[in-house]
């Protein structure tokens, strides 16, 4: 049975998972909407301001679920936790790899550079747990 614990990740590690996740959720809205993004140029003020707007709102929603999700899974998770808690980077980029994972799917589609990245980390633990 999983261990439940009341502490959040910023009070358990040295974590700011609010920072993390807005960085992915910056990565995964831009890429959400890169078409729109890439034609910034041809936009007159009003669009960019539109796109500006919408773009910022759908980052916050997504920094809110990510939060929520990396922390609710430490509560409940006792080897997602384990793994956060890890020395050195390696708790650092487990929540990086969740979170990017967990936004792989956004907006009921599928933002490819995330979508593979537990399969990327399967791959690479792989590799890394063979050299020890």
């Amino acid at each position: 049975m999983n261990k439940i614990t009341t502490k959040t990740i910023e009070e358990e590690t040295d974590l700011l998972p609010e920072l993390i996740a807005q960085i992915v959720a910056e990565k995964t809205v831009h890429f959400a909407h890169k078409p729109e993004i890439d034609n910034w140029g041809n936009l007159n003020d009003k669009a960019k301001a539109e796109l500006n707007e919408r773009t910022k709102a759908e980052q916050i929603k997504v920094e809110e679920y990510l939060v929520l999700r990396a922390e609710t899974t430490f509560q409940y998770n006792e080897c997602f936790r384990k793994n956060v808690k890890a020395n050195g980077n390696k708790g650092r980029d487990h929540l990086y790899l969740f979170m990017y994972h967990w936004a792989g799917w956004y907006g009921d589609k599928v933002v490819a550079p995330y979508n593979k990245s537990m399969e990327n980390y399967y791959r690479d633990m792989k590799a890394f747990n063979s050299r020890k």
